[in-house]
């Protein structure tokens, strides 16, 4: 009888550690997303689509801060990040800003999350502090292993 219980308890045990790894596999493919635009994390719901130049796939997300993303075969390749934003310009008016981010395939490689600021030069302080750029916006990226920063004014 003791035998059979031992044997009993190994089994349970041996099948939660299998359990738990089965559930962390799953979850460590996903990343956690944040945008920030002009250096406010953006709180509201937004319509984004990942899409491929190549094979035309789309992948959609109705995205809000640290919304866990599947890391799916799309981001196995360089993809394109379009959504639309309704934000304040430099004269503190309404305006619909369109935002199309090329994404490369390493941002999601060996990470479990992705910060992108975003930066529209029609606001005044950033203007100047990204005068080299002839874009609308600038665009930054963070994740756990990369950061991309782009070349600031004095």
């Amino acid at each position: 009888m003791k035998m059979h219980k031992l044997n009993l308890k190994l089994l349970i045990f041996i099948l939660s550690v299998i359990t738990s790894f089965f559930v962390y596999g799953q979850n460590k493919n996903n990343i956690n997303l944040i945008i920030m635009i002009n250096d406010e994390i953006i709180t509201n719901s937004l319509s984004l689509t990942f899409s491929q130049n190549m094979s035309k796939e789309e992948y959609k997300v109705n995205y809000y801060p640290g919304i866990e993303i599947a890391n799916n075969d799309i981001f196995k390749e360089n993809s394109v990040l379009n959504f639309n934003y309704q934000g304040f310009d430099n004269n503190q008016n309404i305006k619909t800003y369109n935002y199309s981010i090329p994404l490369n395939k390493g941002l999601f490689s060996d990470t479990n999350y992705l910060i992108i600021k975003i930066s529209n030069l029609d606001v005044k302080k950033y203007k100047k502090m990204y005068c080299k750029s002839k874009d609308d916006y600038v665009v930054e990226f963070k994740n756990r292993r990369y950061y991309q920063d782009i070349a600031r004014c004095k």
